[in-house]
């Protein structure tokens, strides 16, 4: 898959840090700057190591309180709407907005995993913060707040556990959005190669359906962008070239009832100049 995007998973079965070493209490002459480097070195990587215990402590934490076993359990939810808008400059960086509708059902919703992934073609992005990751409860009229923490921090994979504080009640809905940014998010366009966008939604509920709204905008600077649709089965959605204000160019999917039971949403994009 090539140009990703922070798509919810089902729960599974299973800027910068910097790190300086501690200061001198002492009449001691200080330690020459290549020791000064080595240590602080050696401490990031002491706290790289703690980090990353953590993530997968979290992971299997979640795994064990929220078990999905194959064929047994199903997911408690379905979306009613989902928006997502990527808007890419003319270096490739890229920002994207999603928001999801979350429809509980007859039991409560607790949390909600997504995910973010980029082509290795990108650079990598240390943690979350990194990527300026921003998760809120947007549901009108409400008072209800989330938290999330990383059950992976891969260079080019994050995957988030979203929890809604209080849980989502049975038959009630709440609205989430997200948040990140990206540098060179698609430079693989801008290396002149294809870029496929894929939008996937796990669903406790397949026989119900979900009104989709997805663009991706370029800069102007990109010159003309091509889409083609290759999702499946897609007879009742629509897809639109426009321009924007500033002369670029905005592809907008649409679907009023979409199937997401039969699939992901897949849209490959081309520089055609």
């Amino acid at each position: 898959m090539a140009g990703p995007l922070s798509l919810p998973t089902p729960p599974a079965d299973a800027g910068g840090t910097s790190a300086r070493g501690p200061a001198r209490t002492d009449e001691a002459a200080p330690a020459p700057a290549g020791a000064a480097v080595s240590t602080s070195a050696r401490d990031h990587a002491l706290l790289e190591k703690a980090y990353d215990h953590s993530v997968r402590s979290i992971a299997r934490l979640i795994g064990n309180l929220y078990p999905i076993r194959p064929g047994k359990d199903r997911l408690r939810h379905h979306f009613s709407k989902i928006t997502s808008c990527s808007v890419i400059a003319a270096n490739g960086d890229g920002a994207v907005t999603n928001t999801f509708t979350i429809v509980a059902g007859p039991q409560p919703v607790h949390f909600l995993k997504t995910w973010i992934r980029v082509e290795e073609d990108s650079p990598a992005v240390s943690h979350l913060v990194g990527a300026q990751v921003e998760i809120r409860d947007i549901s009108p009229r409400s008072t209800y707040d989330v938290v999330f923490l990383p059950a992976r921090d891969d260079g080019h994979e994050k995957e988030v556990s979203i929890f809604f504080l209080p849980s989502i009640a049975p038959r009630t809905m709440r609205t989430i959005e997200l948040r990140f940014r990206w540098p060179r998010y698609l430079k693989r366009l801008i290396d002149g190669k294809s870029v496929e966008f894929v939008w996937g939604y796990p669903t406790g509920f397949p026989k119900r359906t979900t009104a989709l709204d997805l663009s991706v905008e370029f800069h102007r600077d990109l010159g003309p962008i091509r889409c083609d649709n290759n999702t499946v089965g897609d007879a009742a959605a629509s897809l639109r070239r426009r321009t924007t204000k500033d002369g670029g160019v905005r592809w907008v999917y649409r679907h009023p009832r979409a199937s997401l039971a039969k699939g992901p949403v897949l849209l490959t994009f081309d520089r055609t100049s």
